[in-house]
């Protein structure tokens, strides 16, 4: 009976795990997405410069565009506001 708990708890915490990553690669696409097209935060860069940035690793994204942040932010908070619709439309499915 242990065992069989110990399997479950493990399979759970294995589950939240890859929901956690594909949401942030989810928020990632959204944020380039919405960084490219430069409609929310207008960004006085070109489009090659925006385009080298979204190459970038998450992580020197976010430390090094003020702009780029705050359009991860904002797919934070449309993620939160409505998960389903945001899966469904930021998912690699198409």
């Amino acid at each position: 009976m242990k065992k069989l708990l110990g399997i479950l708890i493990l399979g759970l915490l294995l589950t939240s795990c890859s929901n956690k990553e594909e949401e942030v690669k989810l928020l990632e696409r959204c944020a380039n997405n919405i960084f490219m097209d430069n409609k929310v935060f207008f960004v006085l860069s070109s489009r090659s410069e925006r385009e080298m940035i979204t190459r970038r690793e998450l992580q020197q994204k976010l430390t090094t565009s003020n702009a780029y942040r705050k359009s991860f932010a904002y797919c934070e908070n449309l993620l939160q506001e409505s998960p389903v619709t945001f899966k469904e439309a930021y998912s690699d499915k198409y």
